[in-house]
């Protein structure tokens, strides 16, 4: 993503080598960015210093209530995070899936007030398909070839924990299935 000039930003993750990672904590540090963008699992590795922070939004949000202790458990540890080492600081809980009882977890769980709340969330470009298949992975690939999913340029898979979604992942990887990758 493109930053406009006036808005300098970074991002760390995992996919940068060394030398990239500090030259992104060199402009942080001596606040040559404006804005940073890192997973709840990169906050809890790097080392950085908190004060500089204004403002903190938390992007699907819901992964703080419903999903995290499966999928991403540095949610979780977003909560002690807030109440520690970012005392005061304003924040923007984001999600587009969060049902009403979670939408009350998340303001909790971040202390932030219930302001905002599109009351459409029907997405009519997305449908939902439930298997209960013996053979999951036989059932799955049953599924992907059907005419229902023909044409489709992307599908998703949604998984309860990880190590499910890293194992459909690898059954995808070595399944030949025409335009799916």
């Amino acid at each position: 993503m493109k930053m406009p000039a006036w808005l300098p930003a970074a991002c760390l993750n995992s996919y940068q080598n060394p030398s990239q990672k500090s030259e992104v904590m060199e402009a942080y540090n001596s606040n040559k960015i404006k804005l940073l963008f890192l997973s709840p699992e990169r906050l809890f590795l790097e080392n950085l210093d908190y004060s500089k922070v204004a403002l903190v939004v938390i992007d699907e949000a819901h992964c703080a209530s419903e999903w995290s202790h499966n999928f991403r458990p540095s949610f979780l540890r977003l909560q002690g995070l807030m109440g520690s080492l970012l005392k005061e600081k304003v924040v923007l809980a984001l999600t587009a899936t969060a049902t009403a009882k979670t939408e009350e977890s998340i303001c909790e769980i971040f202390s932030v007030q219930k302001t905002i709340r599109e009351k459409n969330i029907s997405r009519n470009n997305i449908c939902t398909t439930i298997s209960r298949d013996p053979d999951k992975m036989k059932g799955l690939m049953l599924l992907l070839k059907g005419k229902r999913f023909k044409g489709l340029s992307s599908i998703l898979v949604y998984c309860t924990y990880k190590s499910t979604t890293e194992q459909v992942a690898r059954f995808l990887n070595v399944s030949n299935i025409s335009g799916i990758s």
